[in-house]
C-alpha cells in the first residue's frame, strides 16, 4: 500500500490527521484555466442536461474554473421556460452556489467586436461566439459540448481555444 500511509499536519489551527496521496492530489491544481459554456451552470439552478455534462463536472475540482454572467442570463432564458415561479428560490440558491464556486470572468470590449466577427463567418449564436471570444481573450479554453459549434469553429480555424470534456478527462 504504497499511499496509504498517514502522517500528521501541524499547523497554528491545531493538528490534523490526512492521508499523504489526498494531501498530494489537493496539491497538483492543473494550470489549466476553462471558462464554462451555459450548459454546466444548468445543473446547479436545477435543469437537467446531458450525461456528459454531468460526467465532467466533477473534474472541475481539478482545474480554475470561470464562468460569465452571460451564462447565467441564457441560463435563466432556459428555466422560464421550465420552472414554476414557486421554484425560483431554488434557482436563487444555485445561482449562489455558482458565484461561490467558480469565478467570475468579465466580458473584455474587445470580445464583443470578436464576436461579431465570427457570427459574420457563420455562427448565428452570438452568445456562444461571444462566450468563446471571452475565452480567447484572456487565454483561456472554452470548454463546451456543443459539437456544431466546434465544427463551426474547426472550418474557421478558430478552434485554439476550445476543449471538450472527452479532454477534460484526459488532461487528468
Amino acid at each position: 500500500m504504497p499511499y496509504g500511509f498517514r502522517f500528521t499536519v501541524k499547523s497554528s489551527v491545531g493538528s490534523r490527521s490526512r492521508s499523504w496521496r489526498r494531501r498530494v492530489l489537493l496539491s497538483r491544481k492543473s494550470a489549466l484555466k476553462v471558462l464554462i459554456d451555459t450548459s454546466f451552470i444548468l445543473p446547479a439552478l436545477g435543469v437537467e442536461v446531458e450525461k456528459e455534462v454531468m460526467d465532467t463536472i466533477p473534474h472541475f475540482r481539478r482545474f480554475e474554473v470561470y464562468y460569465s454572467e452571460l451564462s447565467i442570463l441564457e441560463a435563466m432564458w432556459k428555466i422560464l421556460k421550465v420552472t414554476r415561479p414557486e421554484n425560483l428560490s431554488k434557482v436563487m440558491m444555485g445561482i449562489e452556489s455558482v458565484h461561490a464556486s467558480y469565478k467570475h470572468l468579465p466580458i473584455p470590449s474587445d470580445a464583443f467586436i470578436r464576436a461579431v466577427e465570427l457570427y459574420k463567418k457563420g455562427h448565428s449564436d452570438y452568445i456562444d461566439n461571444l462566450l468563446y471570444s471571452t475565452a480567447q481573450a484572456n487565454n483561456l479554453k472554452f470548454l463546451t459540448i456543443d459539437q456544431s459549434y466546434i465544427e463551426f469553429l474547426e472550418r474557421n480555424s478558430e478552434n485554439g481555444h476550445i476543449i471538450t470534456p472527452k479532454e477534460i478527462t484526459r488532461v487528468i
